[in-house]
């Protein structure tokens, strides 16, 4: 028997909030056996393209978080994965637009030895003003000491920030608090503005469910709990689905892989496939055991 669309059964809740869970599950799966193993393999990779990949790993790793978040009470820590994935697809958007952000390549790799050093002064600085703190500490001082005072090691990073970060409008170093010495809402509107709109309504919402605070659980019901893991689950699924593209065109994945674009297409539109096999599924097992009312969900998702 073969069935229409207009066919199909009216599906819960539970089906459509499946579909999303199932749709990022795909794309990680995809991504983990064509893409990840081609770029782990690239060979005298440039600046650019490590940037990339280890932005496009962590991407991936927070997807391979979310693939295992299938059940609604997940919601709060789904919504924190996703402005992760938001924020380090900003980053990809950033380090592939060298005419909207020049010197993004250079700042991206300068950055983690600044912000280290600053940590580590700041907490250094911390244990001299106090020496009582010497036994509260959680990881070894004595490397954060040698680290900060090593010979030469301040006027090596106060060199680079102040070449590659500048100064600031009172001729002091301009410290980045990000790579790109940018906040992430100016990230997002220098992309433009539908992005800053993006950035609008999005960002503060799921700063809600990743700082402390009451705003995003008060007179919240049940169903607004479920549209909350529908958000972050979506949302998070298409920023990993276009992090996933900006890596493959860094990387010329199109032409390296077979039915690579018609397949990321196929992606881009998953929940909508997955609901219509959720439907015939349940067409199926109606007509199977001959009973009227609605079937179980055929999702992953608990």
């Amino acid at each position: 028997m073969s069935y229409s669309e207009e066919d199909l059964p009216d599906l819960t809740n539970t089906d459509l909030l499946g579909a999303y869970y199932d749709a990022i599950k795909q794309t990680y799966d995809y991504a983990q056996e064509n893409v990840v193993r081609l770029i782990s393999g690239q060979l005298n990779a440039t600046d650019l393209e490590i940037a990339v990949q280890g932005t496009f790993y962590r991407a991936h790793a927070v997807a391979a978080s979310l693939s295992r978040l299938n059940n609604v009470l997940d919601a709060t820590v789904a919504a924190s994965c996703c402005r992760t994935l938001y924020e380090l697809w900003l980053d990809l958007r950033v380090l592939t637009d060298s005419k909207k952000f020049p010197g993004a390549v250079e700042k991206y790799h300068s950055f983690p030895d600044v912000a280290r050093y600053r940590v580590a002064r700041r907490i250094h600085d911390l244990e001299l003003k106090h020496p009582e703190l010497k036994n509260a500490e959680i990881a070894h001082s004595h490397q954060r000491k040698n680290f900060v005072t090593r010979p030469g090691k301040k006027d090596e990073i106060e060199a680079t920030v102040q070449k590659v970060w500048g100064l600031d409008k009172n001729g002091k170093l301009d410290w980045p608090e990000h790579w790109s010495g940018l906040s992430t809402y100016d990230r997002a509107r220098l992309l433009g503005p539908i992005y800053e709109h993006e950035y609008r309504e999005l960002y503060g919402m799921l700063s809600w469910y990743t700082h402390s605070g009451s705003t995003g659980i008060v007179g919240i019901s049940e169903e607004g709990f479920e549209g909350l893991y529908g958000i972050a689950f979506d949302t998070s699924r298409g920023k990993y689905l276009e992090s996933l593209i900006v890596t493959a065109k860094v990387f010329h994945l199109f032409d390296a892989v077979k039915n690579f674009g018609p397949l990321l297409k196929y992606l881009q539109d998953a929940p909508h496939h997955i609901l219509v096999e959720y439907s015939l599924e349940k067409m199926k097992e109606h007509d199977k055991v001959h009973k009227q009312g609605e079937g179980s969900s055929t999702s992953g998702l608990t």
